[in-house]
């Protein structure tokens, strides 16, 4: 880590890297194996979380553009009239 910056893994590469680290990982109580296939199951939730939520940001911002724009056009009509 130079000059302060750090590299981030791509988070499916690291979810990935976490189930294979899980499978091939020698543990004789498995809990390290559990923990860490735990903690990919709870990233890609988090992924699937983080990107329904952008799909229904950009929805909402379609919405609103759409309700701005017949508001708009509207308003437009009234002054025309």
């Amino acid at each position: 880590m130079e000059g302060g910056t750090q590299v981030r893994t791509n988070i499916d590469t690291l979810i990935s890297a976490l189930h294979i680290l899980a499978n091939d990982i020698q543990s004789e109580d498995d809990v390290a194996n559990t923990t860490i296939r735990e903690a990919a199951e709870r990233l890609q939730e988090g992924r699937e979380l983080a990107d329904r939520l952008v799909d229904f940001v950009a929805a909402c911002e379609r919405w609103v553009n759409l309700s701005c724009a017949v508001k708009t056009e509207g308003m437009v009509r009234k002054e025309t009239q």
